[in-house]
């Protein structure tokens, strides 16, 4: 009760749904060993649910931490995010969700992390477009946002594009674990820190 309150659509059955958003409030909170255990008990017990796959491949790809994903999580995730393509074939948001995630497990021979997590943002951008209502898919979006901003830009253009769309969903849902800690680490600079202190408050 303690991680805010998460609402995530998805096709899997109502026997997960609860399980499913403790997972997604535990990724918003950056617990991420914690999410991937949530995530692999829902396929254990419902082992057709895509979602469950590409929240595994997400709880293993870091976006805002200093280092990239360890070789281990770059296969774990990438095999998790296959098995969750092969059980979604009809176009709709949660193919595009899994797709956007497959985009930054591919092709590891580069090892640009920087450059996954763009394409990765690319990506969500596009979900966060043709899904207008769907307020995980403008935080996740933020987040990438974060995940891929270039260090030397100092103007710190994805960020500040982040916290905008973070503060505009605050009002309708300040409970949301992802909403107040992604407007922190969008914010987690001097020269923007004064703008994080309400969502830090509160968070």
């Amino acid at each position: 009760k303690q991680f805010g309150t998460v609402r995530f659509q998805n096709s899997c059955s109502e026997k997960v749904k609860s399980d499913f958003d403790l997972a997604i409030a535990l990724l918003h909170s950056f617990e991420y060993d914690e999410a991937e255990k949530v995530f692999a008990k829902i396929i254990d017990e419902e082992p057709g649910c895509p979602m469950a796959y590409w929240g595994v491949a997400m709880s293993n790809y870091h976006q805002v931490w200093p280092s990239p994903p360890t070789q281990e999580e770059i296969e774990k995730g990438g095999k998790a995010i296959l098995i969750a393509q092969s059980l979604v074939q009809e176009p709709g948001r949660e193919k595009d969700y899994i797709d956007a995630m497959a985009l930054f497990y591919r092709d590891w021979s580069l090892p640009d992390h920087r450059t996954h997590s763009r394409i990765f943002a690319e990506a969500m951008g596009k979900v966060y477009e043709n899904y207008p209502g769907d307020r995980e898919a403008a935080i996740f979006y933020a987040l990438s946002l974060d995940g891929s901003a270039d260090p030397s830009d100092k103007s710190y253009a994805n960020q500040r594009k982040a916290g905008k769309i973070l503060e505009a969903l605050y009002p309708d849902e300040p409970g949301h674990p992802g909403i107040v800690h992604y407007i922190i680490h969008s914010y987690d600079y001097p020269e923007l820190a004064s703008l994080a202190l309400p969502a830090a408050r509160k968070y």
